[in-house]
């Protein structure tokens, strides 16, 4: 039988009890965000309520060398 090692929140997922040891550098946050090209990131293609497989709710993308993925439409919070 599982048993969590961390309370499960309301909607049964596991919250992490311990923080981070040190914060990521602030100037590297930055460089990552002014790297960041937020109009290449997505582009929506269809409707997501469309986007399905054996009534499994998909989000589906391509990456910087054109690989598809596909992931499960769920919030991991």
């Amino acid at each position: 039988m599982y048993t969590p090692s961390a309370p499960l929140n309301a909607k049964g997922h596991q919250a992490p009890l311990t923080s981070p040891a040190s914060a990521p550098d602030s100037s590297s946050q930055v460089e990552a965000a002014e790297k960041m090209d937020w109009f290449a990131a997505w582009w929506p293609v269809v409707p997501v309520d469309q986007v399905d497989l054996l009534g499994l709710k998909l989000v589906v993308w391509a990456d910087s060398q054109g690989r598809w993925h596909t992931l499960q439409d769920r919030c991991p919070h």
